[in-house]
């Protein structure tokens, strides 16, 4: 399943129908003490965040609008700045892009996830891959995805027209001793584990017999792998959460859900989803995403309205952090909205207003003085 472009008819047509191509003249911001509130605002494409341990400062990754656009920025006074340059990207400003899809922290040491590397992608001095961020901001390969789905291909190889040797790499997460790194792989529909002390890599998981389109991956405080799928098309109905214990048992946490682009686990091992849209309106009609908790007894709404959702993580005050939108966001309108689930009452989810976060005074980030 080519995840890159299966997506772009719904996030260009909402786009244009909520008038949001622009940024606006001012802020879309929540009620004082609103249980959703603008973390970040002016942002390109934004992908993942990761908070730097040492400072708190919250991190993003912008996928750029092709070329060498892509970025790692962070945010100071609610809006962005360069910490990464140049990075791949494949993409324009009136659609999708994929670039820098995740960033994470092991230890005090930046990682960057790289999905818009390679030839196909127009960028053929690049790969995409994992990369190390070094202090000076320059990046080190240390995994080269497109080389390892051509040498280990997955048993069941995605269609010739649908199947991408660069990969489309969503998300990742750390495993719960720090060794290695899992990349959820969506085009080839794997799991994929790398070691940071080697740069080797095996595959994990493997997803590519049930088209199911693996998008987010998280670890658990006991060290399960929690996967969480978009489903063929964006179906509705078609997304699913998943538990692999290390004997590799899985245990299916929610079924029927739908177009799944992000899963986050809490340090006392809440697990929560964002879906693009809901599966029952129309997406062309307007934003429909929302926010998840999966729960012993089935499926819990937290936030809903959410303008295509692209990533949650949940961060180290406790709250959850979400970026949006997915697609659409060639101009610097994309937001990254601060969740404190503790604030949401059960059984009564939070209608998210869907300007939030954008317009206002921040621009596309310009370099650290």
């Amino acid at each position: 399943m080519n995840t890159t472009f299966a997506k772009r008819a719904i996030g260009i047509g909402m786009m244009a129908a909520l008038g949001l191509t622009l940024a606006s003249p001012a802020l879309h911001v929540a009620a004082q003490d609103a249980p959703v509130s603008v973390a970040a605002s002016g942002l390109i494409n934004p992908r993942g965040v990761a908070f730097d341990p040492a400072t708190g400062e919250l991190l993003v990754a912008s996928a750029g609008v092709g070329g060498a656009t892509a970025q790692i920025v962070k945010i100071v006074d609610g809006c962005p700045v360069i910490s990464v340059d140049g990075l791949p990207s494949a993409g324009s400003v009136d659609g999708e892009a994929i670039g820098v899809a995740d960033i994470v922290y092991v230890g005090d040491t930046l990682y960057t996830l790289v999905a818009g590397g390679g030839a196909g992608h127009g960028n053929p001095d690049v790969t995409s891959g994992l990369y190390k961020v070094n202090a000076d901001g320059t990046t080190e390969l240390v995994f080269d995805l497109e080389a390892f789905i051509s040498a280990v291909p997955v048993p069941s190889t995605p269609v010739a027209d649908d199947f991408d040797v660069a990969g489309n790499p969503y998300s990742m997460a750390v495993t719960a001793d720090g060794s290695a790194i899992l990349i959820a792989e969506a085009n080839s529909e794997q799991i994929i584990s790398v070691d940071l002390a080697t740069g080797d890599a095996t595959r994990a998981i493997d997803l590519s017999a049930e088209d199911s389109v693996p998008t987010g991956v998280a670890v658990t405080p006991e060290g399960n792998i929690i996967v969480a799928t978009l489903g063929m098309h964006m179906a509705p109905g078609a997304a699913a959460v998943y538990e692999y214990a290390p004997d590799g048992t899985r245990t299916e946490l929610a079924t029927g859900l739908t177009a799944i682009t992000g899963v986050a686990v809490t340090g006392e091992g809440h697990v929560y989803v964002v879906e693009m849209y809901d599966g029952a309106s129309d997406p062309m009609a307007g934003p429909s995403g929302r926010l998840l908790e999966i729960t012993d007894g089935g499926v819990e709404e937290i936030a809903t309205g959410l303008l295509m959702p692209s990533a949650v993580e949940a961060g180290p005050d406790g709250d959850l952090y979400i970026s949006t939108p997915a697609m659409g966001a060639g101009t610097p309108i994309g937001s990254v909205l601060k969740v404190d689930v503790d604030g949401v009452t059960a059984g009564t989810p939070v209608a998210v207003d869907p300007a939030l976060g954008t317009g206002g005074d921040c621009v596309a980030a310009t370099p650290t003085a």
